[in-house]
């Protein structure tokens, strides 16, 4: 299993980029990822480069949402292939998210 995050930061913003499988296997990236989030005023998530997430993955991007909510900003999923998309209707997440299909639509 592999996976890889990418951040970058400008200003106020933090861009995760993620790449390959957000598993149980790779989740510990990921969570330390979420400790470089802290003094910013937007985070976008790129899943363009994701190929797999299973329910743990899906955990963590819960807990992702619940921090935004909790720090005050504001949290933008973009380039969902049509699997995660299924899935994250599935779980109610578009109910509480802004998803661009896009960089420049952030």
């Amino acid at each position: 299993m592999s996976f890889s995050i990418e951040v970058e930061k400008k200003e106020k913003e933090v861009r995760l980029y993620l790449m390959g499988e957000l598993d149980i296997t790779t989740i510990a990236e990921f969570n330390d990822s979420l400790k470089q989030i802290e003094d910013c005023e937007k985070v976008v998530i790129d899943f363009s480069k994701i190929t797999f997430m299973d329910s743990t993955g899906i955990g963590s991007i819960m807990e992702v949402i619940y921090l935004s909510q909790s720090e005050g900003f504001s949290l933008l999923f973009e380039n969902l292939n049509e699997e995660l998309q299924e899935v994250f209707e599935t779980v109610g997440l578009f109910q509480l998210l802004k998803v661009v299909q896009g960089e420049n639509g952030a």
